[in-house]
C-alpha cells in the first residue's frame, strides 16, 4: 500500500454515496406515495447526487484518474474506464429524467427512475472498488499515485470542504 493513496479517499466516497443510497431509497419506498413530502425530498435527493456523487466524486475521477488510465499501456484498465465514464453519462440523464418527471409532478416516475440510477449506480461502485482501484494500484508506480493524491486535494480544495459537509448532511436531514 502506498503511503499515498489516492484510491483510498475514492473508496471513501463511494462509502458515503452508498450510506446516501441506503437512506434515500428507504425514504423513497417509505412516503413514495406522499405528494407532499415527495415533492420536498426529490429536489434535495437530486442536490446530493448531481453535486456529490457528480461534480465532486465523478468529476474527481474524470478530470485526474481516468485520463491517466486511458493513457495507459493496460487495455483492461483502459476498457473499464471507458464503460464507467459512459456509466457516468448514463446517470446524468437518470438525473435529468427526474428532473423532468419532477417538474411534471409525477412523482411515481420520479421514484421508479430513481430506483433503477441507485441499483446501477451501486453496481458501478462495486466494480470500480473490486476492479478499477486495485488495478490503479497496480498499474502505476508510486510517485504516480503521489502524484494522483495531491491532485485529489487539488479538486477537494477548490470544491470546498464546506459545500462536502453541507451535501453529506443531505440523507439525514431527510430521514427526520
Amino acid at each position: 500500500m502506498p503511503d499515498y493513496d489516492p484510491t483510498e479517499r475514492l473508496y471513501q466516497e463511494h462509502v458515503q454515496i452508498l450510506a446516501a443510497i441506503d437512506q434515500f431509497r428507504a425514504q423513497l419506498e417509505q412516503k413514495g406515495n406522499q405528494n407532499e413530502i415527495m415533492h420536498e425530498i426529490i429536489p434535495e435527493i437530486l442536490r446530493f447526487f448531481r453535486q456529490y456523487a457528480d461534480q465532486y466524486h465523478h468529476a474527481k475521477e474524470e478530470s485526474e484518474l481516468f485520463p491517466m488510465l486511458i493513457d495507459c499501456e493496460n487495455w483492461v484498465a483502459a476498457d473499464i474506464t471507458q464503460e464507467m465514464i459512459d456509466q457516468h453519462e448514463l446517470f446524468r440523464g437518470y438525473t435529468r429524467d427526474v428532473e423532468a418527471a419532477y417538474e411534471k409532478s409525477d412523482y411515481t416516475e420520479c421514484v421508479k427512475i430513481l430506483l433503477r440510477y441507485t441499483n446501477q449506480l451501486k453496481d458501478h461502485i462495486a466494480v470500480e472498488d473490486n476492479e478499477l482501484f486495485p488495478m490503479v494500484l497496480d498499474i502505476f508506480a508510486e510517485e504516480e499515485l503521489e502524484k494522483l493524491y495531491f491532485k485529489f486535494d487539488d479538486v477537494d480544495r477548490a470544491f470546498g470542504q464546506s459545500q462536502v459537509d453541507t451535501l453529506l448532511q443531505i440523507p439525514d436531514k431527510l430521514s427526520d
